[in-house]
């Protein structure tokens, strides 16, 4: 029966191209969530938290200007510093 063998033969093919399509969707998710993970760490970087509680007196660079790492950035009045 050659129609068994044929049959057969076409069904691997058509299985090992679902295999290469699911792996392929796989990797294309995972690189995905590479760039998630990246985009919310470049977020997580750039957000300024306050050393201290209180108010500020006045503010010495204007939002979206760049500044140099460990510059002050606010000039605080009377303000304690967090735990």
């Amino acid at each position: 029966m050659p129609w068994r063998s044929e049959k057969s033969t076409w069904q691997d093919e058509l299985e090992l191209e679902q295999e290469k399509v699911v792996a392929a969707e796989v990797a294309s998710v995972e690189a995905l969530q590479a760039t998630i993970d990246r985009i919310q760490a470049d977020i997580d970087d750039s957000e300024l938290k306050a050393p201290r509680d209180g108010r500020m007196q006045y503010r010495v660079a204007q939002p979206g200007e760049v500044l140099n790492p460990g510059w002050d950035r606010l000039e605080s009045a009377g303000c304690r510093r967090r735990a």
